[in-house]
């Protein structure tokens, strides 16, 4: 489960008239799997008065978890982490973990049960979130390899991606125009890949996950509002790609 939500890519940055880079209000919807079982996956981005807060939540018979980060866009175009809090029942246990950021000390403190670190903070640090919404960003400008080091469970960690081609999906949104995205990984057991729209901002429109015992989970968009509009898909003549309305 906290795979398919620490994975989840959304919409990338839209720049208003100005210095000051803004990005859109959403809220996105995901029908889940795993290992058949379904879950539901909301995924909200939100202003506030500092920044910006993305929240995820997923939920089952079995349980639930959510997710929320804080972030702010500095002068320089750069996505600063703040704050990032996870909160996670299933089957009866909880388990609960926060991140939080001290850029006066330059430390980025963790807690968690039976954990408590303190990391020397730089400012090419990611969240579990944050990094995320990053690609997005990287991807607008072009199509690459992308590196990010990312504050994951009181650790830094690398996630490396790569562009493996194009591919039109079927979804409850109709066709979409969609890149693919695989994560590097050494462990050649475990396959991670995104398919992104680029007529959204590199909205993830699709997860698959392998991992080494062969459990598989799956994410697929089922809706999604972005500064209040729907997203839909239509065909002009002599096109294939998708919209909004």
């Amino acid at each position: 489960m906290r795979v398919i939500l620490t994975l989840l890519l959304t919409c990338a940055a839209s720049l208003a008239t100005g210095e000051t880079p803004l990005l859109p209000n959403y809220v996105a919807t995901y029908s889940a799997t795993f290992n058949g079982m379904p879950i539901d996956v909301t995924r909200k981005l939100s202003s506030t008065a500092d920044g910006y807060a993305v929240t995820v939540t997923a939920k089952n018979w079995l349980g639930n978890m959510q997710e929320i980060e804080t972030f702010h866009i500095d002068a320089e175009n750069r996505l600063l982490v703040d704050s990032y809090s996870s909160q996670r029942r299933f089957l009866g246990v909880s388990r609960k973990e926060n991140l939080v950021i001290d850029r006066k000390r330059g430390l980025a403190l963790y807690d968690a049960k039976k954990k408590h670190r303190e990391i020397p903070l730089l400012d090419n640090y990611f969240g579990p979130l944050g990094y995320q919404l990053q690609m997005s960003r990287d991807l607008a400008k072009t199509q690459n390899k992308y590196c990010y080091q990312v504050l994951m469970r009181g650790k830094v960690k690398d996630y490396c991606f790569e562009p493996t081609g194009a591919q039109v999906l079927d979804t409850a949104l109709g066709k979409i125009n969609t890149v693919q995205m695989r994560r590097i990984r050494e462990d050649q057991e475990r396959e991670t890949v995104f398919w992104l729209a680029p007529q959204w901002d590199y909205l993830l429109v699709k997860l698959w996950q392998k991992e080494e015992d062969g459990e598989t989970y799956e994410i697929v968009l089922s809706g999604a509002t972005v500064d209040g509009k729907q997203l839909h898909t239509y065909y002009p003549a002599g096109t294939n790609a998708a919209a909004t309305h």
